[in-house]
């Protein structure tokens, strides 16, 4: 029997809004626990966010005389916000963004001039610039919002290009030293809390696939399956990419180096475990509706592979 192509759960893949509507309802569903498990693994980063904001704007108002440095706070916090193991690529995409929408803005105005169209026609030929450029969303839309602002104050402020390119370098930063070196993510804990609730769930579903595989039970063993396709493991993924930028960055976790080898290896078998309880679900479907035999022996190992899975997550 071979291996099951992995298939991602409906309304994921190509059907974005099938999938925004799915985290929508999910996020509706959540159990207080879950609530307050979500606001447990996000509380240090919402103390970066607030000391890289804090200090991105005191950088920008006090050492580089910037009278209104919005824009640094604003990347700063952008920048923690996002994927962990993008934030170096993200806030050079950001700059850069910053100083093509600058250049593109200045130019436009100088040919087309300023008013109510001529904003529109600048916008948008910035952003069919900047798509030619680079596809990256975070590129496109500081190119457009930055040839925007220079649209609209220009030229009643003409000494807002540098200003604001400097807050986009301040804020750049100061977010990333603020992530990654004063107050760093502890590595190991941040992937252990993001396979706990994987292990717990994939345990759960294992059980349940030795019920049906006890009771020949086909429409137990394909809910099974079907919760075992919806297991993303989106977020263990990218907490052992974050976990790699932190320990090769941070000197505050320079020494998890040598312990990060064994959770990557973890890891990577943790995520080979539930593709091959995918197959094993779905094989278990099809033995039975094909009323082939089922040995016992086929409940007994999903019991104990459940209860290594609990016993991993538990560690």
């Amino acid at each position: 029997m071979g291996r099951e192509p992995f298939r991602p759960p409906r309304g994921s893949g190509n059907d974005q809004v099938g999938a925004a509507w799915t985290a929508i309802r999910r996020t509706g569903r959540a159990t207080v626990g879950e609530r307050l498990r979500r606001v447990r693994l996000s509380l240090l980063v919402a103390v970066q966010c607030g000391v890289a904001a804090a200090v991105a704007w005191w950088v920008a108002k006090d050492l580089i005389h910037n009278p209104q440095p919005l824009f640094a706070p604003a990347v700063a916090v952008g920048t923690i916000a996002s994927s962990v193991s993008q934030r170096f690529r993200r806030t050079l995409l950001l700059i850069a963004g910053v100083a093509v929408g600058i250049a593109l803005g200045d130019l436009l105005v100088s040919w087309v001039g300023q008013g109510y169209v001529q904003i529109g026609v600048i916008v948008a030929a910035a952003i069919i610039v900047a798509v030619l450029l680079s596809d990256e969303g975070a590129f496109v839309t500081q190119v457009g919002g930055s040839a925007l602002v220079i649209a609209v104050l220009f030229p009643a402020r003409t000494d807002i290009a540098l200003p604001r390119f400097l807050d986009g370098v301040v804020g750049g930063v100061v977010g990333i030293l603020v992530a990654v070196v004063v107050l760093p993510l502890h590595p190991i804990h941040r992937i252990r809390r993001a396979g706990r609730p994987l292990l717990d769930q994939m345990a759960a579903e294992l059980d349940r696939l030795a019920d049906a595989a006890l009771a020949r039970d086909a429409e137990l063993a394909r809910q099974g399956l079907d919760r075992l396709r919806r297991l993303d493991t989106s977020e263990v993924e990218a907490a052992m990419s974050g976990a790699d930028e932190v320990v090769r960055i941070s000197p505050l976790r320079w020494h998890n180096q040598s312990a990060l080898q064994g959770w990557r290896h973890g890891a990577i078998l943790m995520i080979r475990s539930l593709l091959h309880s995918r197959d094993v679900a779905l094989n278990l479907e099809r033995a039975i509706r094909d009323d082939e035999p089922v040995p016992r022996s086929l409940a007994e190992a999903a019991r104990c592979l459940a209860e290594a899975a609990r016993t991993v997550g538990k560690g």
